[in-house]
């Protein structure tokens, strides 16, 4: 098991979970590169400061203490430990990891369940992916900006040009068409008309082929999106439900998951309004030739984040699995994206209900489409204090409400 060899190298892989970009980055050296010791001894007490500094970021919450207390202990551990050998921390560390990607290639392929997404070659993939569809998303908005401007270049001269066509009907009228001055602004005239067509035309191509770099990024971002949401994140909460029968979940991953769909948040929302400055930039131009692409464009890239926002509301914390009528118990709910996207500043409401298992079950296969589903349609018992505000945490940059003085006051079995 790969905690286990973490655990005979001397280095625990909780640690290497809460700081996965610092860890792979650093003592993953590329094409075998050595370092000196005096770069190791570096790293080795900087990644002995992240580690503190993200204990201290933590908060002293009832829900969180075990988790807190146990990255305590590794650090003080740690710095017991290699205080005086930082090279050798190092090295156990770089250890760690050659030996991490040894068996994520043996066994990626034949393993049963979920991977851990900051231990392979997966990780790598999907924020290689982010990475680029984020470079791709500013390379798009600059070229929107491109066009946005030329078409404001072609608008003033377009208006020029009506202006230009009234005073030339108004000469040949007045001066006839042989007249020298009226033949000299007809030709000014037909080349202004020639420009004006070319330039119409170059913009239409440009605002095309950038809907049709749209697509290609959106297909892109939908496989990354499922292999987030319906692999990753379904792993975790599998993970979860074994816990209820003592397998221990691995909550730093969540952070690592949390990562992910910020990444993905923030791709998919700045292409939406991107999408959306396109559409007003053809109609603007009373161009409608693309307004049907653009429509089905902007309802896909709608409906992906309105998945993402729906599918990253998680429970962090499960309240017990067999609940006693007036009994204390808690449970803690986040929205992975929340904090990119500054849900908390509508300040949402969040209400506990317990269901039974045929409501969830209809609940589950009602279209969404559907007129909105209200509390009392699905509920089969009563909760005390079942109702929060989702609020950001400046510490973890998490949006979330926990529930600490729930209470089951009645069951009805249905």
């Amino acid at each position: 098991m790969l905690e286990e060899k973490y655990r005979e190298a001397g280095f625990f892989i909780e640690v290497r979970l809460q700081l996965p970009d610092f860890v792979e980055s650093n003592f993953m050296p590329s094409n075998g590169q050595e370092i000196d010791d005096t770069t190791a001894a570096n790293l080795a007490t900087q990644l002995l400061g992240q580690l503190e500094a993200k204990i201290a970021q933590i908060p002293n919450d009832p829900d969180k203490y075990m988790s807190k207390t146990k990255l305590s202990e590794m650090y003080d551990n740690l710095k017991r430990v290699y205080a005086e050998n930082l090279v050798q921390l190092y090295l156990v560390v770089r250890q760690c990891l050659e030996q991490e990607k040894e068996i994520v290639s043996q066994h990626s392929a034949a393993s049963p369940s979920g991977f851990v997404p900051a231990e392979g070659d997966i990780a790598s993939q999907i924020r290689q992916h982010l990475s680029n569809l984020k470079v791709k998303v500013s390379e798009t908005g600059a070229e929107l900006d491109r066009i946005r401007q030329e078409q404001e270049a072609f608008s003033m001269e377009y208006y020029s040009f009506r202006e230009m066509s009234g005073k030339f009907e108004n000469m040949k009228q007045q001066l006839g068409e042989e007249n020298p001055e009226t033949k000299r602004l007809q030709k000014q005239h037909a080349s202004t008309n020639n420009s004006i067509r070319t330039k119409y035309l170059s913009l239409t191509t440009k605002r095309g082929e950038l809907t049709a770099t749209y697509k290609q990024i959106y297909e892109i971002y939908r496989e990354v999106q499922v292999q987030v949401l319906e692999k990753q994140l379904i792993n975790w909460k599998r993970d979860q439900q074994l816990a209820g029968n003592g397998n221990e979940v691995n909550m730093p991953q969540l952070e690592v998951l949390q990562e992910w769909c910020e990444g993905l948040a923030d791709i998919i929302w700045t292409m939406r309004q991107q999408v959306k400055q396109l559409q007003q930039l053809r109609e603007k131009v009373g161009d409608p030739a693309g307004s049907p692409n653009d429509q089905e464009l902007l309802m896909n890239i709608t409906e992906a984040l309105t998945n993402l926002v729906t599918g990253t509301f998680i429970i962090e914390k499960q309240p017990p699995q067999v609940m006693k009528t007036n009994t204390r118990f808690t449970a803690t709910v986040r929205l992975l994206v929340g904090g990119i996207l500054n849900v908390h500043m509508a300040a949402p409401s969040v209400a506990v209900s317990i269901v039974s298992e045929g409501q969830a079950n209809q609940l589950l296969i009602s279209p969404q489409t559907q007129t909105q589903k209200r509390k009392e349609d699905f509920s089969s018992g009563d909760i005390l204090n079942g109702t929060g505000t989702m609020e950001y945490q400046n510490a973890t940059k998490q949006v979330s409400v926990t529930f600490r003085n729930l209470q089951l006051k009645k069951n009805q079995k249905n």
